[in-house]
């Protein structure tokens, strides 16, 4: 028997008839500061033309049967929508409390309808006869502090102006939680913008019950809700690869606690990666799979991870095999497990289990310096492994053999093949002595001293070579923590000045052959424009090389050993930087 499915049109007013829960399996809140002033605009606009109706959107939900108190209520389970839905909400919430605060500025029956009105759609208060509650009309389950902040600091009359410092305090951090940072935010713009509209309150709130409008589509079985919050997405209103994996396994989690747990865990692993969590899982992928992606993270999740047959290309044919993952609590915990890996790594300088930053200061260099992250996968797995057992030496090969392949031209294709062969030889050696012995790490260092004494300025790895020098030249009991915003500078400029000092220390055939190559680069801190590039060296080296000194103390110093800048320092300065990075090999 199928199960029905309704869809219509709502206004606003009707649509917070209904009482819903944001469940476990979604994403945050994560609307910023441009899309709530977008929609605030909009009704804005819509109302100011005077237009009949204004289409906010569309909603997914599962309809249950609920009881609180011997009350029964139908609930609204939200799948998609519950962007649009809690925005509305908060809106609402800063409405009240604005109305609250400028009593005087409203005639006392717009007043007491306006606060009324703000009331019932945020809070009902119970009426048993009428069959209502006493519930808050939305249910923040997705996690406890959420549900905690919204009952202290949205729900009661006032709350919002009472809280205003904390509000801003929590749209500043990034150590709140993901939903609270940007709930406080949106209270703050919504604020803002009706304190600047206040002639005009009321009339927008009316419009906003009365003309705004959203579609929604309800159904009663939980198997064809979460159908619906895929096909929605397949059609347009995009959900990550998280999302949708998220909710394919909480399916699979039968007991509810468990499934609450899970939803909470996953959430604070996403509010940690951010944007940067479908990374996180492809490398999870690649850490089951060990082979370059073909297809979408949740293909290849379903067709190699959970699937029982998988493609030979060999052979051409399926064939039987035991599946990588379950779905449900066995994910859940293998992601959690290498979540914590990933924390222990990257986030820690490990200066105290080796009394060094040599390891922080590689992974600094990779982070850095590699415009990839498919590397990360095999580091998770050495050291979940191995822990700090040949941990430095590890990187160290890993570096130079990701570095190696990319600057002498090997193809991505054939780099990640190269991580995948890696990750398998971790797989199958018991000690890491074998890894390192093993021709997983082998590197074309002929090539390799062709290319960095060459030109090398406008190439991609310019960058990279620039940072590992400094790395390298840095002492490992310093810690290495470069600028966000670095450029290379030439030392000797491209195009000197006709009187300049430059044309008088280098002929234009030296200008020429040495003006790219990486003993004529540095690092600085800041972007100069072209004209203080042309100052001459003795300029150069008091207004910014000296300056420098102490945010790239390994490759500043190289160079500040130099008083004056000829065509002997040069080469000395390049044939010191070449020897340091093949003798890292």
């Amino acid at each position: 028997m199928k199960t029905k499915i309704d869809c219509d049109k709502a206004l606003i007013k009707k649509i917070f008839e209904n009482w819903y829960n944001i469940p476990n399996y979604q994403r945050p809140y994560v609307w910023e500061t441009e899309q709530v002033e977008e929609l605030l605009d909009c009704i804005k606009n819509a109302y100011e033309r005077k237009e009949e109706q204004y289409f906010l959107g569309s909603i997914v939900y599962r309809k249950s049967e609920k009881e609180i108190d011997g009350v029964s209520y139908q609930e609204c389970e939200l799948l998609d929508g519950q962007q649009r839905i809690t925005t509305i909400f908060l809106v609402i919430a800063s409405i009240r409390d604005i109305v609250i605060q400028n009593k005087d500025k409203f005639e006392p029956t717009a007043y007491a309808n306006i606060l009324s009105t703000c009331e019932k759609l945020i809070y009902q208060k119970a009426n048993p006869y009428e069959g209502i509650p006493e519930l808050q009309r939305i249910i923040f389950e997705i996690r406890k502090d959420v549900k905690d902040f919204v009952d202290s600091h949205i729900k009661e009359n006032g709350s919002t102006t009472a809280n205003k410092e904390e509000f801003k305090r929590n749209a500043e951090s990034k150590s709140v939680n993901t939903s609270i940072r940007h709930i406080s935010n949106t209270v703050l713009v919504a604020r803002k913008f009706f304190t600047e509209n206040i002639s005009i309150l009321g009339d927008i709130f009316k419009y906003l019950l009365n003309n705004v409008l959203l579609v929604y589509i309800a159904t009663e079985n939980l198997d064809d809700a979460f159908q619906l919050f895929t096909v929605m997405n397949n059609t347009g209103l995009k959900l990550t690869n998280s999302d949708i994996l998220k909710a394919d396994n909480l399916k699979a989690v039968k007991d509810e606690k468990k499934q609450q747990k899970w939803a909470t865990e996953w959430e604070e692993m996403q509010s940690y990666f951010g944007d940067d969590f479908d990374n996180f899982l492809s490398q999870i992928r690649t850490i089951l799979v060990k082979q370059k992606p073909e297809y979408s993270l949740i293909k290849e999740f379903n067709d190699n991870v959970y699937s029982e047959e998988r493609w030979n290309r060999t052979t051409k044919q399926w064939e039987s095999c035991t599946a990588l993952l379950k779905r449900g609590e066995n994910t859940f915990e293998f992601i959690k497990d290498y979540f914590l890996q990933y924390q222990s790594i990257f986030d820690k300088t490990h200066y105290d289990e080796t009394k060094s930053y040599e390891i922080s200061n590689y992974l600094t260099l990779m982070n850095n310096g590699f415009k990839t992250d498919y590397w990360k996968a095999p580091v998770l797995m050495y050291f979940k492994k191995f822990k700090y057992k040949g941990f430095l030496d590890f990187l160290k090969k890993l570096d130079n053999k990701l570095s190696v392949d990319w600057i002498t031209g090997i193809v991505p294709s054939m780099r990640i093949a190269n991580m995948n062969e890696i990750q398998k030889c971790i797989d199958e050696k018991s000690d890491y002595q074998s890894i390192f012995n093993s021709n997983v790490f082998d590197i074309d260092k002929a090539s390799f001293e062709s290319v960095i004494s060459g030109n090398i300025y406008g190439r991609k790895y310019a960058r990279y070579l620039l940072i590992k020098t400094d790395v390298l030249m840095n002492s490992p009991e310093t810690q290495y923590n470069p600028p966000k915003t670095i450029s290379i500078e030439h030392i000797l400029p491209q195009n000197p000045p006709e009187n300049s000092q430059w044309k008088k220390d280098f002929t234009d055939e030296q200008r020429e052959e040495w003006t790219d190559k990486i003993g004529n680069l540095t690092l600085i801190s800041s972007r100069k424009n072209s004209s203080q590039g042309n100052l001459d060296y003795e300029q150069k080296y008091e207004k910014y090389f000296k300056k420098d000194i102490e945010i790239f103390p390994g490759i500043t110093k190289l160079l500040l050993e130099n008083k004056e800048w000829k065509i002997d320092n040069l080469k000395k300065r390049q044939k010191s930087v070449v020897s340091l990075l093949l003798g890292n090999l």
